[in-house]
């Protein structure tokens, strides 16, 4: 915003996140971001299953980007 405008004010910075368009599964915590006229966030909505292996955080579900199976744990 800055670079295309020189300057960094309230109506700019919401005109630039309303044209944020980050697909699910790109980020770490697995949804997207796409944001309605209401400002909700239409990729919101899904929220990874992970479980700690080894000291690592492994993301179960959604299938598609599942690093591993659950492991029981006791």
């Amino acid at each position: 915003i800055l670079k295309e405008h020189g300057r960094v004010d309230r109506d700019l910075l919401t005109e630039a996140l309303y044209k944020v368009d980050i697909p699910d599964g790109i980020l770490p915590a697995y949804w997207g971001f796409k944001f309605d006229e209401k400002g909700n966030n239409l990729r919101g909505h899904l929220c990874p299953i992970t479980q700690w292996q080894n000291g690592k955080q492994i993301v179960l579900w959604p299938e598609k980007v599942a690093g591993g199976k659950a492991k029981r744990t006791w």
